[in-house]
């Protein structure tokens, strides 16, 4: 479950971040973010979610991951569009 600050206050940090505290393995920046991407991709392709569909996609990566927050998971899901 997401931080509960972040349920009653908002997401405040730059997606990025987040992607970075959960899959960067004390990476930051572009080489976390690959690898969210990375892991996104086999997400939806396991769930047969169209990358296209970003409620769908939305779902799927936080149904694998509950500590990704909203924010950073349709950040993700943008990235995964492309």
């Amino acid at each position: 479950m997401p931080e509960m600050n972040k349920l009653l206050f908002g997401d405040h940090d730059a997606p990025a971040l987040e992607l970075a505290r959960l899959f960067g393995e004390g990476e930051t920046g572009s080489p976390a973010v690959k690898k969210a991407v990375a892991w996104g991709q086999d997400v939806i392709a396991a769930a047969g979610v169209d990358p296209h569909r970003e409620v769908a996609v939305i779902h799927a990566l936080r149904a694998a991951q509950p500590q990704l927050s909203l924010r950073p998971a349709t950040y993700l899901a943008s990235l995964l569009k492309n």
